[in-house]
């Protein structure tokens, strides 16, 4: 009788290291089909910029949930198509700008780029405010 508990034991045993390595299968499947996939529980634990990267730059999907990016891409007037196939060029150079150039660039890439954030922190005028205070303590280097 004690080798039949035994063996039961040694099924278990079995079983259960079968199914550890059959989730962790199923987790490696899942990125190598780059399909970034996220529990509910584990999603709670991040914090506000975490999800957003997450879901915005990584599109992760939450188990069991449909969550729309944080973000909204925004459609793009015609000023800003120039300025985002200007930035795209291998030929830009962001250093030979004049002021004012820079300062385009700058709400472009912060305010209407794919990367533009700004928006959802704070309104243009006050972002200008911010650059145009923090932009006297760039010194030119030789």
């Amino acid at each position: 009788e004690e080798d039949e508990d035994e063996d039961e034991e040694a099924r278990a045993s079995e079983l259960e290291t079968i199914e550890r390595t059959l989730a962790k299968l199923s987790r490696i499947a899942g990125q190598a089909l780059h399909k970034n996939v996220i529990s509910k529980e584990e999603m709670a634990k991040k914090s506000e910029y975490e999800k957003a990267v997450l879901v915005d730059i990584l599109r992760t999907e939450v188990r069991g949930e449909t969550l729309a990016p944080m973000l909204e891409r925004k459609s793009l007037g015609a000023e800003h198509i120039e300025m985002e196939k200007r930035l795209q060029s291998w030929e830009f150079d962001s250093l030979s700008l004049d002021d004012s150039g820079q300062e385009s660039m700058v709400m472009h890439i912060f305010f209407h780029s794919d990367f533009g954030v700004a928006n959802s922190f704070c309104d243009a005028v006050t972002f200008k405010a911010f650059y145009e205070a923090v932009k006297p303590n760039y010194k030119d280097v030789p």
